[in-house]
């Protein structure tokens, strides 16, 4: 990850705001949210962008 975007990422994060993650797709940033939700089939936690 290059160095704006963590500079970026540690600021939301300073804010109070949870959640966030960046994704390289290509030579491109991507701010996603990611949050869990459970999967009663699996039986456990299943990670959701």
């Amino acid at each position: 990850m290059e160095q704006w975007a963590r500079d970026w990422l540690e600021g939301e994060r300073a804010k109070g705001v949870k959640r966030l993650e960046i994704k390289n797709r290509g030579s491109k940033h991507y701010v996603f949210e990611s949050t869990t939700h459970w999967d009663s089939i699996l039986k456990k936690r299943v990670k959701r962008s």
